[in-house]
This record gives C-alpha cells, structure tokens and sequence, in this order.
C-alpha cells in the first residue's frame, strides 16, 4: 500500500516505498526537484531557492545576474534602463555618455568645456586662465579666433618665423626706458641707459648707461659702453667707439677705429676709418 492507494510494484527509492516516483530520463529519482514542468537531479541552489538554470559569473553561481551584452555581472551599475559593466560615475549618478554639466561634455575620449560639441580632445569655449605654465608644441588660431593675444611679458627661448607682419598695432617695441633693440645680443648689456635703438646682430651690444644712441646694422658701436647721441648706420660703423658721443658714421666701418672721439661726421664706406 503507498497511502491509500494499492500497487502492485511499488518503486524503491533506497528503503523507501514510493508510490509515484519522478523519473528524470530513464532515471528513478526519489527526491527530484521539479522546475516548471522539468525534473532536475542536482538543481543548483541560490541561498534557499532551487533555480534550474542559473546565470554562472566566471566560478561563481549567480541567482539573477544582470547581462552586459554577452557577459554576466554581479553588481553591475545601471544607466537609466541600461546595465553597463564599467560606467563612469558622475557624483553619484551612473552614466553611459556622461555629460559634466549643462554645458560641459565628455565624450569619446574628448572633452568640452563651455561646449557640448568637442572638435579636439579638449575644446574651450571661452577663455582660458592657468596660474601655472601652459606647455603647447605649437599655437595655432585658425580653429578658433583671427589672432592669439598676450597681455603680459612673453619670453621666448627659441625662434620667431613669420608669413606674416609684426607690428606694434598702437603699442610700443621698446622697454620702459624708451630701449629698442631687435637682433641677436643687440644691446644686450644695457643696464641704466635710455633711448636707444639698435637695429642689427650685436649692435651697441656693449651700451650699458649710454643714453640717445642710435645704431643700425650689425656690430654698428658695438664697443660703445657710456657714450652718448651717436648715431652709427652701416656694419661696422663706430665699432670700436667706448665713450665718443656726438658722432655721426653712415657707411659700412665708417669711424670704425674711432673709441672717444667726439662730433666727428663721415659718410661714406670706411669714411674716416
């Protein structure tokens, strides 16, 4: 007898009589776990629920993994509708194409500030202030602006190649004492002296408190140290010149031998050399 029903051959589970055994296969199975209608034999467990066909995370069995395209997580972050393996956090909120803020973007790898359209890996929109240095292998304007503008002192260690002008545009090629120079180590040992002008490589490059000079082309009163209004056109010109004032040279070593001479006059090349 299994309970009230009568048998004629009962199965045997082990000891036990059982009147309506599961068969999983051709297999008796006297403790089957049943999933929907599917009889298990070694149902894998999630804490105290049996699942048939649970999500397996590497080694580790997982009782309701959420899927990433083909691969299953354990804690994935969630975006919205959206399950994402390694999203990037903004505060605390998950997101896929993370947005900085109202105006500033992240995306693909590019960064917009001031712009939600990032042409470049860092796009400004507005201006830029650092306390700090700006390090750039070049400056180009053409992406953004007609001219790129310094308002404070720029100091340049290497070379200046133009294809266009250069120009004071309303402002001032000289120092606070009324100096001007442009060429290699042109009066480049000034100390106190005002109002000179050198135009050319090494021109007055020895002026240090001479004042009112005025020298154009290369090594022009090059040796001059406190002399005073002379004017030197040409190469050469007033080269050996230290203390003379009042000279006038135009021509190429014009007065080149000429060291403190004073109001002397020659024009011409090697005009009084």
């Amino acid at each position: 007898m299994c309970g009230s029903t009568s048998v004629l051959s009962p199965l045997v589970c082990g000891t036990t009589k059982v009147c309506t055994p599961t068969v999983h296969g051709t297999t008796l199975v006297c403790g089957a776990t049943v999933c929907g209608s599917t009889s298990v034999l070694s149902p894998l467990v999630c804490g105290t629920t049996k699942v048939c066909t649970p999500t397996v995370h590497g080694t580790t069995l997982v009782c309701g993994a959420t899927v990433c395209g083909s691969t299953s997580v354990l804690s994935p972050l969630v975006c919205g509708t959206t399950s994402v393996n390694t999203p990037i956090v903004n505060a605390s909120s998950c997101v896929v194409a993370p947005t900085l803020s109202a105006t500033n973007f992240y995306t693909a790898g590019s960064v917009g500030v001031g712009t939600t359209a990032p042409n470049e890996a860092l796009t400004v929109s507005g201006n830029v202030s650092a306390s700090g240095t700006v390090y750039a292998d070049a400056f180009n304007s053409i992406t953004g602006g007609s001219t790129i503008n310094f308002n404070d002192s720029v100091d340049l260690t290497g070379d200046i190649t133009l294809s266009g002008y250069l120009s004071a545009n309303g402002g001032y090629c000289s120092d606070a004492s009324n100096n001007s120079k442009f060429g290699t180590k042109a009066l480049c040992s000034l100390t106190s002296g005002t109002a000179n002008t050198a135009v050319g490589s090494k021109a007055l490059c020895l002026n240090t408190t001479g004042i009112q000079n005025t020298a154009s082309g290369a090594y022009s009163l090059f040796k001059n140290t406190c002399g005073c209004m002379n004017a030197a056109v040409g190469y050469s010109s007033l080269l050996n010149n230290t203390t003379g004032h009042s000279n006038a040279a135009v021509g190429r070593t014009a007065l080149f031998y000429n060291t403190t001479g004073y109001s002397n006059t020659a024009v011409g090349m090697e005009a009084l050399y």
